[in-house]
């Protein structure tokens, strides 16, 4: 493994764990098989958060889930992983591992979003998307949830971190028009939107403040070290 990996993170003198902010946080990512440097800093990803005290929700154990699982494993932290009816009929099952993995049992897909989307979850981590924009749909799905929980003046908002270039690259056609757009566009596009009828009824909340796009996971936990869960929606006077 390349000792310039997480280099960012060890050179940061800080003097609380993650857990003092996040005691659980969900890591989504394609369960498609990623190139191995991609795979190791996933691994790295999930041994931080071990070390750190914090306890992971994935939705699977195969592709950056499953990397993500092992680097849990390897540090000794807590992962809890979803374990749908459908998947335990066709024998993939979720093996548990005292005080460490535990597969959690889902009756069906309406469930499985609400694991992942937990009102307990302080955060979310979104790896590489895959072709199949399935993450993508995730990260829609979370975006929309940062007001679920709690009122519409004052609901308790995970931070989103959006990780790798994948994000950027613009490869989605809309409609008939040539020019592509990036998943990024798309989704800061439905945050502008939805920010107009949140003006319009009175509520100030701008979700844009609550994500953020960066290019390696060190980024990405340094922006989550950094984060200050104090920032609410205010209604407008």
């Amino acid at each position: 493994m390349s000792e310039q990996f997480f280099k960012n993170i060890e050179k940061e003198s800080f003097q609380e764990k993650l857990s003092a902010k996040f005691k659980r946080i969900t890591v989504l990512g394609t369960f498609q098989e990623p190139v191995e440097q991609q795979k190791q800093t996933a691994v790295q990803l999930g041994r931080v958060f071990a070390e750190e005290g914090v306890t992971v929700l994935a939705g699977g154990q195969t592709g950056y889930p499953g990397a993500v699982r092992e680097g849990v494993l390897a540090g000794k932290g807590k992962i809890l992983i979803a374990n749908p009816a459908e998947r335990q009929k066709q024998g993939k099952t979720v093996e548990n591992v005292p005080g460490q993995l535990r597969g959690v049992g889902i009756q069906d897909w309406e469930h499985f979003k609400d694991f992942l989307f937990h009102e307990s979850v302080d955060a979310y981590v979104f790896l590489p998307p895959s072709k199949t924009l399935g993450t993508f749909t995730e990260a829609m799905e979370a975006i929309d949830r940062m007001t679920y929980w709690g009122t519409i003046e004052q609901p308790k908002i995970s931070p989103a971190v959006f990780v790798g270039r994948e994000w950027e690259d613009k490869t989605i056609t809309i409609g008939g028009n040539e020019e592509k757009v990036s998943l990024r566009q798309l989704l800061e596009s439905m945050i502008s939107r939805e920010k107009e009828a949140f003006d319009e009824k009175g509520i100030k909340l701008d979700k844009a403040s609550f994500i953020k796009f960066v290019e390696t996971p060190d980024e990405a936990i340094s922006f989550l070290r950094s984060w200050s869960p104090n920032v609410e929606a205010q209604a407008t006077e």
